[in-house]
């Protein structure tokens, strides 16, 4: 299945114009009171850059097979992921008085990513690059 995503997503080059995105933000999904995971929100420049890519290739996998995601588009960058729920008030306390500085790149490419689980955390391997 591997090969059919890398060859289907061969088909954005040239789709897509180059955008420039902006991290900013600390948060935590579900929450605050219970976090499972620590994150930097992400907004795009022009705004629709980055969700028009998203459709692109989440239709794209539909195509293959691939259930589309029920939660609503929320890019961000993971940061760290909470196994067991905690109270992380000294971390909140840090994130207020020490706000997160945006930063901004341009994007050029994205990258199909293949992870492996294991008992430390995620190994991430690159599969296949494409320009925008």
């Amino acid at each position: 299945m591997v090969e059919r995503v890398r060859q289907n997503l061969q088909v954005s080059e040239g789709m897509f114009k180059q955008f420039k995105i902006t991290i900013r933000n600390f948060g935590a999904f579900p929450g605050k009171r219970s976090p499972r995971v620590f994150w930097l929100g992400v907004d795009s420049e022009p705004r629709e850059s980055l969700f028009d890519l998203f459709v692109f290739i989440e239709d794209n996998l539909h195509s293959l097979g691939f259930e589309k995601e029920k939660r609503r588009f929320s890019p961000h960058l993971t940061l760290a992921r909470v196994k067991k729920p905690e109270r992380f008030d000294a971390l909140w306390n840090f994130a207020e008085k020490h706000p997160f500085e945006p930063y901004s790149f341009e994007v050029k490419e994205f990258v199909l990513m293949q992870s492996f689980l294991k008992p430390d955390g995620a190994v991430y391997k690159p599969i296949q690059k494409y320009s925008l």
